[in-house]
């Protein structure tokens, strides 16, 4: 993603962070030490959530990321 559509070239360096990442495609529960291991709790308790949820109110929860409600929660939510 950029802002006006042209790719910057080594704007970041891939590193090994120690993620499993093999074990969360396959969604196997692991133990991690790395820094990302909070996004990860994060993820799975969203899964969790919207596995919980009815078809109705997953509908109501759920938007494409390019959605323009969700654009504008995403703002609001930054904000905070």
């Amino acid at each position: 993603m950029t802002a006006d559509g042209v790719k910057i070239e080594n704007l970041y360096s891939l590193e090994d962070e120690g993620a499993p990442t093999p074990k969360i495609v396959r969604g196997e529960p692991f133990e991690s030490t790395c820094r990302l291991k909070a996004n990860f709790d994060k993820i799975d308790a969203a899964k969790r959530l919207l596995d919980a949820l009815t078809s109705s109110e997953k509908q109501k929860a759920v938007y494409d990321l390019d959605d323009e409600t969700w654009l504008v929660l995403r703002c609001l939510y930054a904000r905070a």
